[in-house]
Parts: C-alpha cells; sequence; structure tokens
C-alpha cells in the first residue's frame, strides 16, 4: 500500500465542547491559529453560546441543550445527519495543539485513507502507538487486535460515516473509547497513524472530578501521555494559558486526577 503524490485538500475539523469547559475554547483558538493554520475553518459544537470572541476561522453551532455527558454521541449523530462530507477531523476543547502541526502529513493520512477502503480512521497523535500495534509499512501502523481503544476520540480523523455507525450506539465520550472500540475489534476495518513524528501534538487542559465537577490538571501544560520525544508547552504558551484561566475566573488545580 503506497501513498500517491501528496495534495493540498480541505476538510472541515469539529471541536466538541460543553457548557462546562467552554472557557478552554479560547485556550484552544489561540493554540490552533499559532500552530495550525488560520486560514483552516474550525467549528465548535457546543450548547450555551461563547461569551467571549471567537477568531474570524472558529464557527459555534449549538447543538441546543447541554443534557450532560451521555448524549454526546446522539447530539453529534444528529448534527452529522445533516452532513454529506465524506471525512472529518474531530478533537475535544480541552486538547489543543501544543506545537507545529504537520498539515502534510495529515493530508497523507486522508489520501492513504482514499486509496485503502479497510482505513476508516486515522490517529493524529502518538496515541496509537503507544499501544501494541502492527506495521503496515515504513510510516504507518495500525491498531493490533484487541489493543484497546481503537476507536479514541482525541485528534482522530474520521470516515464519516463510519464514525456515525458507533456514534448510533449513544455512548457517552467515555463509553464510546471502550465499549464501541471492543464492539469495533471484528468488523473488519483498521485505524492507523505514523510511527513516530505524528502531526500532532497535544496536551490535557482539564480533567471531570466527583460530581461531574471539572477542574484544569496541575500538570495542564504537559503532552498528552507524557510522551518521549513530543515537547510540552512553551513557557510563553504556558503564560498564555494562565492568562486565558484568569480571564475566565479559572485556576490551575493541585491535582491531576
Amino acid at each position: 500500500v503506497g501513498i500517491k503524490k501528496i495534495k493540498r485538500a480541505k476538510m472541515n475539523i469539529y471541536i466538541s465542547t460543553c457548557d462546562k469547559t467552554l472557557y478552554t475554547i479560547d485556550v484552544f483558538q489561540y493554540f490552533f491559529n499559532k500552530y495550525w493554520d488560520s486560514s483552516q475553518q474550525v467549528t465548535v459544537l457546543g450548547y450555551k453560546t461563547p461569551h467571549f470572541d471567537l477568531l474570524s476561522n472558529f464557527n459555534f453551532v449549538s447543538l441546543g441543550e447541554d443534557r450532560g455527558p451521555h448524549y454526546f454521541s446522539s447530539d453529534l449523530l444528529n448534527y452529522l445527519n445533516n452532513s454529506n462530507e465524506k471525512y472529518l477531523i474531530h478533537a475535544w476543547d480541552d486538547a489543543p495543539v501544543i506545537n507545529k502541526v504537520d498539515i502534510k502529513k495529515i493530508v497523507a493520512m486522508k489520501n492513504f485513507m482514499k486509496e485503502n477502503e479497510s482505513f476508516k480512521k486515522a490517529c493524529l497523535t502518538p496515541d496509537l502507538v503507544s499501544r501494541e500495534y502492527i506495521s503496515v509499512n515504513s510510516d504507518f501502523a495500525k491498531v493490533a487486535p484487541n489493543a484497546g481503544y481503537k476507536l479514541a476520540t482525541t485528534w482522530q480523523m474520521w470516515d464519516v460515516d463510519y464514525f456515525k455507525k458507533y456514534l448510533a450506539l449513544n455512548y457517552s465520550p467515555w463509553d464510546f473509547e471502550i465499549k464501541a472500540s471492543k464492539q469495533s475489534n471484528d468488523d473488519g476495518f483498521e485505524v492507523f497513524g505514523y510511527k513516530e513524528k505524528c502531526p500532532v501534538n497535544t496536551c490535557n487542559l482539564v480533567r471531570g472530578g466527583k460530581g461531574g465537577t471539572t477542574f484544569i490538571r496541575k500538570s495542564f501544560y504537559m503532552n498528552l501521555g507524557d510522551y518521549p520525544g513530543y515537547p510540552h508547552m512553551k513557557n510563553e504558551d504556558r503564560n498564555m494559558c494562565l492568562k486565558l484561566f484568569r480571564k475566565h475566573n479559572k485556576k490551575v488545580s493541585h491535582f491531576d486526577r
């Protein structure tokens, strides 16, 4: 399986948020336009309209009332059912990119999916190769059988019909990653990613606490997974995060989990 000559390709990027963590979009958009591309359109899928300004390439769509995480799948599915796109990128509000994104590699991944119909999802981060995997070629690896988290949701490129198939199971984000992943193990389709130098390096700003509360992680500036070879957030960006947290009356916690 090979990769044809890379061509530039437009693709929609969707960011899921909720009322409790909507403020993280203010951080997310800063990082995105610094390390991705300010001409790339981004659609934020949430509930209440942001009370802060969005950058010109960010668009907000309300999915209605925030009824809690157990409605994540059905709310997103309802939106995508009105879309006719073939591929999309999906990520979370609290997982901004923290250094330069390799857009050419993302385009190459999309082209690979188009040329190889059994590959329905691409992991843009090092997450896939942090677990058991099988080599596909010199660049790519695929999820090994029963390795877990086949349907991880942080910075993934999806074949839309494949995404919708599992959204129809109506899981919360956490159940989607665990239960839907198990159900997908024998579906005959593959998930792949780069073996090294993955195109997206991200972090995890927020964690959930007891009773549905959320808090900003003490180590919000570290790359998600603490993967070797991938830098943590730069000091200047870390300071910008703290400034934006203060803007929204948020404080960094003493905890990570």
